[in-house]
């Protein structure tokens, strides 16, 4: 209508028409732009809560892997951790049975050794007293050499040191003896060599000290020659004779020597060097 009126000339109905095109016009597009607006809007809307809402599913997602793999690590920790105290405990039983073990072998071994020190001691407890009756007591010695003292201190149970005493009807015979070797062999070795001192006094009927060592050489060689074996052991002595009736005192000395003090003087008797044995 504004182009027909336009067209015939008729400017003001023109006009009025065009006025009202424009009005039409932008109440349209008005109307579309708002829809449109709306429409853009609601879309819009939608994305950000789509995007918020896929944000959100995406954060707890990885809050869920991050736990997950959070879980995973502690539970590797624990594994290992369980693992090195099973380890450890597996360490521990099989050194305890270890330490058990050997305090049981080592119980048994100290009680073996307990055992046999004991029976080893108990036999040179006995063997003392059988030394000890070769031995006469300091009162029978007193009674004859009533100034005399008696000193016997043997380093172990038994001893190869010795004294030796012994009467007859006419004379004492009193002498300090060392035999080769010390313990239980020096002992064995004493009880030989006493006997030997016995027999060639009471047996032999000797009363000189220098025969009665000869003879006693003699016998103590007799008796370890009997094996076969080249025994060489003996003994050093120091022997006196006092003859009763006279109380003259005889002395001979193998490797031992004779100390007399008279007026404090101190004099030397030297002894002979052949021993009481080979």
């Amino acid at each position: 209508l504004f182009r027909n009126y336009r067209n015939k000339g008729q400017f003001e109905e023109s006009l009025h028409w065009y006025e009202i095109y424009n009005t039409l016009k932008d109440s349209v597009f008005s109307a579309s732009n708002s829809r449109e607006l709306g429409r853009l809007q609601s879309k819009n809307e939608f994305e950000i809560k789509e995007a918020a809402l896929r944000a959100e599913q995406e954060h707890e997602r990885e809050l869920a892997e991050a736990g997950r793999q959070k879980q995973q690590v502690i539970l590797a920790i624990v594994s290992v951790g369980l693992i090195l105290v099973f380890g450890l405990l597996v360490f521990l039983f099989n050194r305890f049975r270890l330490i058990k073990k050997q305090k049981r072998a080592i119980e048994y071994h100290k009680a073996e050794v307990e055992a046999k020190q004991k029976e080893i001691v108990d036999s040179i407890t006995y063997a003392k007293r059988l030394q000890h009756a070769i031995l006469a007591r300091e009162e029978n010695i007193t009674r004859f050499f009533p100034q005399s003292f008696l000193l016997y201190k043997p380093k172990d149970i038994v001893a190869g040191d010795f004294y030796f005493f012994e009467t007859t009807d006419t004379h004492v015979f009193y002498a300090a003896a060392d035999c080769t070797g010390h313990g239980v062999p020096g002992a064995m070795v004493s009880i030989v060599c006493s006997n030997a001192l016995t027999r060639s006094i009471k047996e032999f009927g000797m009363t000189d000290p220098g025969k009665i060592l000869d003879k006693t050489r003699e016998l103590v060689v007799e008796t370890f020659e009997k094996s076969g074996a080249d025994v060489k052991d003996g003994m050093d002595i120091s022997l006196l004779a006092k003859n009763l009736s006279t109380n003259e005192i005889a002395w001979s000395g193998a490797h031992n020597p004779l100390w007399v003090i008279e007026n404090n003087v101190l004099q030397e008797i030297k002894p002979d060097k052949q021993p009481i044995g080979k």
